[in-house]
């Protein structure tokens, strides 16, 4: 399933419902031309930033625990570890 964000009404953060904790996630190294495809991961919150930009705080397809920033691009939900 691909989230797509949606402005929020009061605040900066966006919810997900219980069966929608988890969207596919393109991760790439743009720094070192590298494509690891997508994955499907957990959703631990989305938010939009200073400039009304949504962004998802994702969990970390490889360091168990940890979590990334992804990045809508308006087709597609990325995470560049640039």
């Amino acid at each position: 399933m691909t989230a797509s964000p949606t402005k929020p009404r009061n605040g900066n953060h966006l919810t997900l419902t219980a069966k929608e904790n988890k969207m596919q996630v393109h991760f790439i190294n743009s720094g070192f031309g590298t494509d690891d495809g997508v994955k499907e991961v957990e959703v631990h919150s989305l938010k939009i930033d200073g400039y009304d930009r949504p962004y998802a705080i994702v969990e970390h397809p490889y360091v168990p625990g940890d979590s990334c920033r992804a990045e809508f691009t308006g087709t597609k939900w990325v995470v560049d570890f640039d």
